[in-house]
């Protein structure tokens, strides 16, 4: 928390829902925000991780803009 500018909870109750259903039809409107954006609970919405890799991208590939916590296990990407 010390290194954010801006954090979204995904798993926040009074949020959630509508974080979402944002995530599911236009991720990218989650990334909006002061930079570097803390997005806690990610792996919920996980069109999230496109938005961010495609803003990255088109950034120039600056470090640090986004940070992606979570801590639920949701199996294993191979």
């Amino acid at each position: 928390m010390h290194h954010v500018k801006s954090v979204i909870r995904i798993q926040g109750p009074d949020k959630a829902d509508r974080y979402l259903q944002t995530a599911s039809t236009m991720p990218s409107l989650l990334l909006k925000g002061e930079k570097p954006r803390l997005i806690d609970e990610w792996q919920d919405a996980p069109k999230i991780w496109d938005a961010v890799r495609v803003a990255v991208d088109n950034s120039g590939a600056l470090p640090g803009q986004y940070i992606l916590t979570g801590s639920n296990m949701i199996g294993l990407i191979s």
